[in-house]
């Protein structure tokens, strides 16, 4: 992001203007056969976390694609309070927050992420010293009006508490979801939560992973486990899992009409709108290594010793359903949708 001039004395106004838009993975490197992709301690972490480390070299990827949609031709206003929630490393978080320190604007960026070790690691990277403007807080999404309400409360006293004008997210709706049910998601109880925070007109803007993210890459998934009895014994069907066609699934994705319907539950007016993108790998290795951060559902009913192998035959098998060569870049196509509300009444 960079600062540009909006032509209004006094710095009133700052407009996102992105980095690397036509490149989104330009300088992205990592060997051939790195470890993060191999190692089963690695995987294993990666069925319940996201290593703060591997996210931030994957950042470009995990981030800038839907950063830059979700904020393309966004305006902010002198003296706004913005809340980023599920900020993984932090790195958005804090360039947004930079930028609009830069830019004179007095604004306050909120963090909020529920992985405590995310949030250690950001807390290190960016601490309050360097970053004045900058709160990261640990917490789920679905209780983020709660985290805020009570760190500003804690910290300034109730007579202090400010409107959120806005509130963003990128890639963390998808992971929103009841950790009993995990076909059950809390959009609903997140934009109630954040309600009572923000004003009347105050916006809501995030990017998520559609429920057909990824249908081509899944597939193949789904096939490795249907021909290989090597795999099927872990993914017998138990109580409380997601099937079809009396095959266990990943659970449901977000969709368009689920979204909207938890939107005016709580009191906001607005809409998704699907974008459909090709991104393009710089090699196999990088591919397998943001597969891995997306199928924690399935890596979880793996035992250590064989995730590596099964997230190496599910990469073989999507090269050879999509007709790709393990040497050179890999295409993969991504479904998101980019939602996009208003607030219109108080919900409490």
């Amino acid at each position: 992001m960079v600062n540009t001039d909006t032509g209004h004395p006094g710095g009133t106004e700052w407009r996102f203007v992105p980095r690397q838009a036509e490149t989104p993975f330009a300088g992205t490197r990592m060997p051939s056969r790195g470890a993060e992709a191999t190692d089963p301690q690695r995987l294993a972490d990666y069925a319940t976390s996201f290593p703060p480390d591997l996210y931030e070299r994957l950042q470009v990827i995990v981030q800038t694609k839907g950063w830059i949609t979700l904020l393309d031709g966004i305006t902010i206003q002198r003296g706004e309070q913005i809340v980023d929630l599920g900020f993984g490393d932090g790195g958005n978080t804090q360039q947004l927050a930079a930028d609009l320190r830069a830019a004179g604007l007095a604004c306050l960026v909120f963090g909020v992420e529920k992985d405590p070790k995310m949030v250690q690691s950001a807390l290190k990277s960016f601490p309050r010293s360097a970053h004045p403007n900058l709160i990261l807080l640990n917490g789920s999404a679905e209780e983020a009006g709660a985290v805020l309400r009570n760190h500003m409360i804690e910290k300034d006293g109730a007579l202090s508490i400010t409107p959120i004008t806005r509130v963003i997210s990128n890639y963390a709706l998808h992971w929103v979801r009841d950790p009993a049910d995990p076909t059950k998601f809390l959009h609903g109880q997140m934009f109630r939560s954040l309600n009572p925070l923000q004003p009347i007109g105050g916006e809501q803007r995030h990017f998520c992973a559609h429920k057909d993210a990824f249908r081509q890459l899944f597939e193949a998934g789904y096939v490795v486990i249907r021909e290989d009895a090597r795999w099927q014994d872990y993914f017998k069907i138990r109580h409380g899992d997601y099937v079809e066609n009396n095959e266990w699934r990943h659970p449901p994705l977000v969709t368009k009409e689920g979204i909207e319907k938890a939107l005016r539950s709580a009191g906001y007016a607005g809409e998704a709108t699907l974008h459909v993108d090709e991104r393009e790998f710089p090699n196999v290795a990088l591919l397998k290594a943001w597969v891995i951060t997306m199928i924690r559902p399935f890596i979880s009913r793996i035992p250590e010793d064989d995730q590596a192998p099964f997230v190496d035959a599910w990469i073989e098998r999507y090269l050879k359903d999509t007709d790709q060569s393990v040497d050179g870049p890999v295409k993969l196509w991504d479904r998101n949708l980019l939602v996009v509300a208003t607030k219109v009444s108080d919900v409490f």
